[in-house]
């Protein structure tokens, strides 16, 4: 079992974590709602789940984490593998 991480604070609360692509949209078919890098990390936020990243369980703890210190609260939705 692993999660993705969804954004629950701020203005981009529903958004999903997902590793940065240096600027390139993972789905060009939203121009309207490009990925959000996080500064100071190697994440962005992504406005559909397709961009997120699946993390195990120790991983979500330490991205959530940091993430947090940067005052982006997060939660886990929790998936399976085989989804």
């Amino acid at each position: 079992m692993g999660c993705v991480l969804v954004v629950t604070s701020n203005e981009y609360k529903g958004r999903f974590v997902g590793f940065n692509m240096c600027g390139l949209q993972r789905n060009p078919d939203h121009l309207d709602a490009p990925e959000i890098p996080v500064p100071g990390t190697g994440y962005s936020l992504f406005s559909e789940e397709q961009g997120a990243s699946f993390f195990s369980e120790s991983d979500a703890l330490r991205v959530r984490g940091r993430l947090k210190k940067l005052g982006v609260v997060t939660e886990q939705a929790h998936r399976s593998t085989s989804e």
